[in-house]
């Protein structure tokens, strides 16, 4: 297809428009960064209520190269009517949300393919491109997403979220720009507990807590699991802990006779909204002639790592917790 002129372009987003006319003039039929935003109904450039924007958001994780983008519509789209559905992270400048590098979104409200598009140098040229996943096609809350190695190491500050005409990507029927906040991440790991341990002896076991996100966690609240016979402080309280930092809680630990024989220790972590656990076996020894030292040793345990997403499903721009990686 070949590209509109710049006066069809003038006062319209490049990045929105490249995004839109990368895919050609018809497409085809883990949250570092989130952001939302309300558009008021009928302000559309089009009469049709599947072309009028009511709400909008954007998820986005550097770590994983996930993105996800929502928009409710004030009705269902009309298949008689053409529309894409185009939502990108990107840098904020003079000129609005038009920062490179950025990266789209791009799919028909009615629909069943959603692509991704990355720009690093142009706007108007995407570096990277693949295919996503689709949600809600035909309906008035649409969702798209995509998960690609290619998309990672953004640090976005502000998204958009617009319904184009598929056949002229200067065209622009209603949009909405806002903000992306950076999202903490929460982790714990139970650390330097040998697997097996002795009775009525002193044990040294090490709670660390970790935020794998792009924003302070806040303070952070520990609970460990009650096990028969355990003897240690189970609540405890870390200050809030920074984007990519850790910070470790040493715990004193005895168990008695009831706790012989294999037991499983749980911990939660908690800040705000954030919630992740970490559980590991320990086996409590009769005698405590033989590995069962106190400070050393035991490996890690299995952990939930947790940061904020958007969720498709109740009202756009809803969040969800889902896994995230180290």
């Amino acid at each position: 297809m070949t590209p509109p002129s710049p006066r069809r372009l003038r006062g319209r987003p490049l990045v929105l428009a490249g995004v839109a006319l990368a895919l050609g003039a018809a497409p085809a039929a883990q949250a570092s960064f989130v952001g939302e935003a309300t558009d008021p109904a009928g302000d559309a450039t089009a009469p049709e209520p599947g072309r009028d924007l009511v709400a909008a958001g954007l998820g986005y994780d550097r770590a994983t190269g996930r993105m996800q983008a929502l928009a409710r519509l004030r009705d269902a789209p009309d298949a008689a009517a053409p529309t894409s559905l185009v939502g990108y992270v990107g840098r904020r400048t003079a000129a609005g949300c038009e920062g490179l590098p950025t990266a789209g979104l791009v799919g028909l409200t009615t629909g069943r393919v959603t692509t991704w598009l990355r720009f690093d140098a142009d706007p108007r040229t995407p570096s990277a491109r693949g295919s996503g996943d689709r949600q809600g096609s035909g309906t008035a809350l649409q969702g798209l997403s995509a998960i690609d190695r290619r998309l990672q190491g953004m640090r976005p500050d502000c998204g958009r979220v617009a319904l184009v005409d598929p056949d002229d990507g200067g065209r622009v029927f209603d949009e909405a720009t806002f903000a992306l906040v950076p999202q903490p991440g929460l982790g714990v790991e139970l650390l330097s507990l040998p697997r097996y341990v002795g009775q009525r002896r002193a044990h040294t076991l090490r709670l660390r807590v970790r935020n794998p996100g792009d924003a302070p966690t806040g303070t952070v609240r520990l609970r460990l699991g009650a096990i028969a016979g355990m003897t240690a402080k189970r609540a405890h309280r870390v200050a809030s802990v920074a984007p990519g930092r850790t910070r470790t809680v040493r715990v004193t630990v005895r168990f008695g006779s009831r706790a012989a024989g294999t037991n499983r220790l749980r911990v939660t972590a908690t800040a705000g909204r954030l919630r992740a656990s970490a559980q590991r076996p320990v086996y409590v020894r009769r005698s405590s002639r033989r590995g069962t030292g106190g400070g050393s040793g035991g490996g890690g345990s299995s952990s939930t790592c947790v940061q904020f997403f958007p969720g498709f499903g109740g009202d756009a721009g809803s969040l969800g917790l889902v896994p995230c990686r180290r």
